[in-house]
């Protein structure tokens, strides 16, 4: 029988060492990915894709300053390049929102998702960055 907990060691798409603790199941209970980047292109509502690596069950979320009246949800899919659909049954008061004050960073509940988006109610008036870390 094997122990618990079991670690995992590896390296992402650009070599930075990545650690995770895995439960009996074989799910990262506890690290962190490296820190991923996701843009909004000017005139977009829509980030690319981000994987985080493995699932994770929350996100650091660093939004910058956002088009005025623009809101934030995350979408989340089972694959890369898989439908995405906006995350509901956060804690949040309103399902779907971040609620990341602009230029602001919250930890956002994903449920053990591995790959995001960003949307935004409002098209963005510039591109924007976003710097995401699954922990």
């Amino acid at each position: 029988m094997e122990e618990y907990p079991r670690f995992v060691y590896a390296k992402d798409k650009d070599g930075n060492q990545l650690m995770f603790q895995l439960d009996a199941s074989g799910r990262a209970i506890k690290g962190s990915s490296a820190m991923q980047t996701a843009t909004i292109a000017n005139g977009a509502k829509l980030s690319g894709e981000i994987d985080l690596g493995a699932p994770f069950e929350n996100a650091l979320v660093i939004m910058p300053d956002l088009t005025t009246d623009a809101t934030a949800a995350v979408q989340v899919a089972e694959k890369t390049g898989g439908t995405f659909v906006t995350l509901y049954g956060l804690h949040l008061a309103t399902p779907g929102d971040i609620a990341v004050p602009k230029s602001k960073a919250s930890i956002v509940p994903i449920g053990g998702a591995q790959y995001l988006k960003i949307s935004c109610t409002t098209n963005q008036g510039a591109e924007r960055t976003i710097y995401v870390r699954g922990i």
